[in-house]
């Protein structure tokens, strides 16, 4: 198979926004529809591996950890324990500090997105003070009573001062007092294909001919997981609608958000000055 070849079916399995570039050597490299924090793009090299094919990132994540930890740092138990999860996840190998993903059963795209969402887990690692990942955004299907309108005043016109834990309460209190508890659930994965978890939306409301999965977005980190896990959902057929209500859509990047969009058909850029409308918005898809 050329690498031709190989774009076209990551294209046919993905989307067009995935595609492969050459460098001034003629080594070839995918460009993927995600960023790390920083705007730079994460090194995938495909390489041909007898019959079949690898994923590389040439030893850059790595590298790119390094110049951000000190060495106890990163060879501290905690900071292993989760590199090794996020390789262990990701079906992800490790050999002279070049992180790779082999190509099993044709399964490019599944390959691909593996190995983009431990690249990506692996990079923040290096953003110890920053709080990320799933368990800023994760809940039980119990919620609190709803804001009071002092509250709500408090966090400010734009939402910018809004907390993580505020936002997280605020998006579940709407959807609880907007609708039945019997058509929503919470940290919602389809078990079907994704057992482990990975790809999970923070709300998925049933009921409708074409189910809602809803995205609380505060940070880029979690903008980009919903990223990924919006290709995971359309590449496994997992049919529905996906939107994505932003804390306040300013703070994160331009390059993060439009890629979001991509894949994204509705999104609401600011929570606490759009509640009306995201209210209104899901009373009338739930009557659909």
């Amino acid at each position: 198979m050329s690498f031709k070849e190989l774009e076209h079916i990551l294209q046919a399995q993905t989307s067009k926004s995935v595609h492969l570039e050459s460098d001034d050597e003629g080594r070839m490299y995918i460009v993927p529809p995600f960023a790390f924090g920083d705007g730079d793009e994460p090194v995938i090299a495909p390489r041909k591996n007898g019959s079949g094919w690898i994923f590389s990132d040439e030893g850059s994540t790595m590298m790119r950890l390094s110049c951000r930890l000190s060495d106890s740092d990163r060879q501290d138990p905690e900071c292993q324990r989760k590199i090794d999860g996020a390789m262990a996840i990701g079906g992800v190998r490790v050999q002279n500090g070049e992180l790779y993903r082999p190509v099993e059963d044709s399964e490019y795209s599944e390959a691909l997105f593996d190995f983009l969402h431990a690249l990506l887990r692996i990079d923040e690692l290096g953003y110890p003070n920053r709080k990320l990942g799933t368990a800023d955004l994760g809940y039980g299907q119990s919620v609190t009573l709803p804001l009071s309108h002092n509250e709500e005043s408090r966090y400010g016109s734009s939402g910018s001062s809004m907390s993580m834990r505020e936002f997280r309460r605020g998006f579940a209190d709407l959807v609880m007092e907007t609708l039945p508890e019997d058509r929503v659930s919470f940290d919602w994965n389809d078990p079907s294909w994704d057992w482990n978890g990975e790809y999970t939306v923070d709300c998925r409301v049933n009921g409708m001919t074409s189910p809602l999965y809803l995205h609380a977005l505060g940070t880029n980190t979690r903008a980009r997981d919903a990223t990924i896990t919006i290709y995971r959902f359309q590449e496994q057929d997992v049919w529905g609608r996906h939107v994505a209500i932003f804390r306040d859509a300013s703070r994160l990047t331009k390059s993060v958000r439009s890629k979001l969009d991509a894949v994204c058909e509705t999104r609401f850029d600011n929570f606490v000055e759009e509640r009306p409308r995201i209210k209104e918005f899901l009373l009338d898809e739930s009557r659909r």
